[in-house]
């Protein structure tokens, strides 16, 4: 099961930058004239992510739990920049009858869901709920899903709209292999900043 973000945490700030990254050559000539060319037909994203305090057990009464070990452990698990996990953007991460595609009528139709700004997601919080023309399908009666991508057991029907509703993940991993929090107060920490980056 892919870890998740301890993005509920008290002391994570509100103010998260969340930055599109593009990849492109650009070569220039004498003349001034140029030369493009797109490495990439979807960005990647950045997220910068302030720790305002992480508390540890103890702090007060109302600490109900150590804040700076899920930080840490969360760190240490992923192993710096090694291994990815599910990040909830806190922009993007409903879908509302969101468009995925139009049925084909053709056998073995497959789709990959997209995110409300159009790019494809591969991690789910919880089960979506698929509808084509309006009409809600079926888990496996209907279809199948894994990473995000739909597989129709029950085709839909040509130009017919496919759209669905529910919670996705962006898949990330961390932008840093160091991790510097200052002690605020005794058994508070913070004044740091995660960077993460997501993943195609």
């Amino acid at each position: 099961m892919t870890a998740v973000f301890p993005s509920s945490l008290l002391g994570i700030g509100i103010a998260v930058k969340r930055t599109p990254v593009w990849s492109t050559l650009v070569q220039t000539s004498i003349s001034g004239k140029e030369t493009r060319a797109a490495f990439q037909s979807i960005p990647r994203w950045k997220y910068s992510i302030p720790i305002n305090f992480a508390r540890v057990l103890g702090f007060s009464q109302q600490t109900a739990s150590n804040e700076m070990a899920t930080i840490l452990s969360s760190f240490m698990a992923a192993m710096g920049q090694l291994n990815y996990f599910d990040y909830t953007d806190p922009y993007s991460n409903t879908a509302l009858l969101t468009p995925f595609g139009t049925g084909t009528g053709l056998a073995g139709q497959t789709n990959q869901l997209l995110d409300i700004e159009g790019y494809p997601i591969y991690d789910l919080n919880g089960t979506p709920s698929l509808y084509v023309n309006g009409v809600l399908k079926t888990v496996t009666t209907d279809y199948t899903i894994s990473n995000g991508l739909v597989t129709w057991v029950t085709n839909p029907g040509n130009a017919l709209p496919l759209t669905w509703s529910g919670g996705y993940y962006r898949r990330c991993r961390y932008d840093m292999d160091e991790l510097e929090l200052e002690q605020i107060v005794n058994l508070c920490w913070g004044n740091g900043t995660l960077k993460l980056i997501s993943l195609k």
